[in-house]
């Protein structure tokens, strides 16, 4: 079973609040608050980083019912918030609620059409019942990261199962190259050449 992609982290939440911060306005709007408020804008940001703060450490807990109310409120407080949506859509993915998750992760896409995290786990939720929609939108992802190992190694399984063989082996060839720890997670059904893998011992993530 193909698992998530990493968690946004302290890195990608920084990036947010970085770009969120040239779009007030926008997010006002689709807020419903006047954008003339400055000031309104920059208590609505400071509650919500506060909120998704929460909203980790009870997730990092375990208390997923804490962190869906906190990142819920994070969103209301700024709508525009890419992170709160992307971390409910984890959540709601770890719990197998897939129409949650999937709404959660088009919200996110409607505000960056280029959130490769957001992508990679639709993808990942598409796999099992539509998988030409999954290869779609991991191809997308490579238009964007054109060596991003773990999105090469996910399609590469996924066009050898839908009997794209060739193509489908060296994707996954190409994403042991890049990352060599994915050769552990080549499942038996897979054909690897010889030499592609044999110094690849190690263990790896892909989680939420």
């Amino acid at each position: 079973m193909k698992t998530l992609r990493p968690g946004p982290g302290r890195s990608k939440r920084h990036r947010a609040w970085s770009a969120l911060a040239g779009s007030l306005a926008a997010a006002a709007l689709l807020a419903g608050c006047s954008s003339g408020n400055g000031s309104k804008s920059t208590v609505t940001t400071t509650a919500a980083d506060k909120y998704l703060n929460e909203g980790l450490l009870a997730q990092q807990q375990g208390n997923t019912t804490a962190a869906i109310a906190d990142y819920g409120a994070a969103i209301k407080a700024n709508a525009l918030d890419t992170v709160a949506y992307y971390d409910l859509g984890v959540l709601y993915q770890q719990h197998n609620e897939v129409a949650l998750a999937r709404a959660n992760y088009e919200k996110v896409l409607l505000i960056d059409p280029k959130d490769t995290s957001a992508l990679f786990n639709l993808a990942v939720l598409d796999t099992p019942s539509e998988p030409s929609t999954a290869v779609s939108l991991y191809q997308q992802i490579l238009t964007i990261l054109p060596n991003d190992a773990n999105t090469l190694f996910n399609l590469g399984l996924l066009l050898e199962k839908l009997g794209q063989k060739a193509k489908g082996v060296a994707d996954v060839n190409r994403a042991i190259a890049i990352n060599p720890a994915l050769a552990s997670r080549v499942p038996p059904s897979t054909t690897v050449p010889k030499g592609k893998s044999s110094t690849t011992t190690t263990t790896t993530k892909l989680s939420g």
